[in-house]
């Protein structure tokens, strides 16, 4: 049982509605995951009987503008990315989220999260995936970790339980080749309940656009890795509203 399972965090659609997010046990094949963590350390030069997660550090220490291009943009074109965003299960689970098809549904953005507490540029602070979208309303992300099943000590998502009402005001911050903040003032965060999504490897949290979350403090000796996938149904959306995508015709 996974540390969110225990804590009865919400598996349908209600809760969903209700606290903004839910929990999707397993949903995730090895064969997929593992793909994708192969398809990382190709790109990253990591040898295939190498230790990930060191081959990453590494990586990261010595190349710092390539191993971001590739977490945001290169390993998102791939054989082994798109299979994961096509994924039958996982593309049924969002479409109920979003309340349509799953073949309407288009990705609009992706990436892969890196928490190592000696690199604090790619750690979010608390923020909400609606300023990214400006305009769009039913955006649904997915994000799951890689590698290793997480402890409420890995550093996992933080999320706030039911914070999805309503987009709220941010401020957002540039930082030089890390993460742009869309910050959420930490007092409006803690009125909602914080729950860390310490789940394991094939599990998946679907939340909502205006879901406020951030990076959890990685409090173990060991970086974690973890992706996004953001999903919209763009037959209801404003297609000349600017997005991330994989797709360049709009």
């Amino acid at each position: 049982m996974t540390a969110l399972q225990s804590m009865a965090i919400p598996t349908t659609q209600d809760t969903y509605e209700k606290d903004g997010y839910i929990l999707k046990p397993g949903l995730l094949g090895d064969d997929k995951i593992g793909l994708l963590e192969n398809t990382v350390a190709q790109l990253m030069g990591i040898p295939s009987d190498a230790d990930l997660i060191a081959g990453l550090q590494a990586m990261e220490q010595k190349d710092k503008q390539r191993f971001y291009q590739i977490c945001t943009g290169d390993l998102w074109y791939t054989v082994a990315a798109l299979s994961l965003m096509a994924d039958p299960k996982l593309v049924a689970a969002v479409g109920k989220c979003a309340n349509t098809e799953p073949g309407r549904l288009s990705p609009v953005g992706y990436g892969l999260f890196w928490n190592d507490p000696t690199c604090p540029r790619l750690h979010y602070t608390w923020h909400q995936e609606a300023p990214c979208y400006p305009g769009m309303h039913d955006v649904v992300s997915v994000w799951f970790p890689m590698v290793y099943n997480l402890t409420p000590e890995s550093g996992a998502m933080l999320l706030a339980r039911g914070s999805q009402k309503q987009a709220l005001d941010f401020v957002r911050i540039p930082q030089h080749l890390g993460v742009t903040q869309m910050e959420i003032d930490d007092q409006i965060a803690e009125k909602f309940e914080p729950v860390n999504c310490a789940i394991d490897r094939g599990d998946v949290v679907i939340f909502h656009q205006n879901t406020i979350h951030k990076t959890g403090e990685n409090l173990s000796k060991r970086p974690r890795l973890s992706g996004i996938i953001r999903y919209a149904d763009l037959t209801k959306e404003d297609k000349k509203t600017p997005y991330w995508s994989i797709n360049p015709q709009f």
